[in-house]
């Protein structure tokens, strides 16, 4: 019986901590949505000045002769951030030997604005896990990598938004003519191109996908919010 007792203890506690992931989503995509021109401001600012960090170092490679120019950066998913409250997102800039170069510059994103409300939700979720011993630590890992993958596509949507108009207003500051591709994706992984730089202006997702598919001139737009 005790055997019994304690595995629907067991059970209960692993009911209301999904219960609470699930809050947790809801409430971090509302946020999302109610206040995206507050935090695509905030993401903007931080990126900005990372990549314009990013570059000048890259500047300083290139006259010391380690790197070409720098044609692709890459955004890309941490999951080690996810247990340890560390970074989600790092960024990274190549030349065209593109990530098989040994020679990169690269630097992590806090993006505190967009995870505000993710990770406070799941520093509830982690307290409640230390009030307890019936379940172990190690199963609490599991959930907040599912957690994090269900509200990567909605934080992904921003950072696109963010690099393609940071683009616009510095993209001839920082690459000049040079052709640059940006990529978002996993660490040292599968990738997808976000967005292009080219003859000095911004080539979107979604012009990049009329080129391939020959559907002709792209008549323009903005990515859109899909939360």
């Amino acid at each position: 019986m005790a055997g019994i007792a304690a595995d629907k203890i067991r059970l209960e506690f692993l009911s209301r901590c999904h219960q609470m992931a699930e809050e947790c989503f809801q409430d971090s995509r509302r946020d999302l949505k109610d206040q995206r021109q507050e935090i695509l401001r905030e993401t903007k600012k931080e990126m900005e000045q990372v990549i314009g960090g990013l570059v000048e170092q890259y500047r300083k490679k290139m006259e010391e002769g380690e790197t070409g120019e720098p044609e692709n950066l890459y955004l890309s998913f941490l999951r080690t951030g996810i247990l340890d409250g560390g970074s989600w997102y790092r960024l990274d800039l190549y030349d065209a030997r593109d990530r098989i170069s040994e020679v990169e510059c690269w630097d992590n994103l806090k993006l505190s604005r967009i995870l505000k409300s993710m990770k406070e939700g799941m520093e509830r979720i982690q307290k409640e896990w230390g009030k307890q011993a019936k379940v172990g630590a190690f199963e609490w890992d599991p959930l907040a990598y599912q957690l994090a993958e269900r509200y990567r596509p909605l934080m992904e949507e921003v950072l696109e938004s963010a690099v393609t108009e940071l683009l616009k207003k510095r993209g001839k500051e920082w690459f000049g003519e040079q052709a640059a591709e940006f990529w978002m994706g996993e660490f040292l992984d599968r990738a997808e191109r976000v967005c292009r730089w080219e003859n000095g202006r911004v080539v979107t997702r979604e012009e990049l996908r009329c080129r391939e598919d020959g559907e002709g001139a792209f008549s323009g737009g903005k990515v859109e919010w899909k939360l």
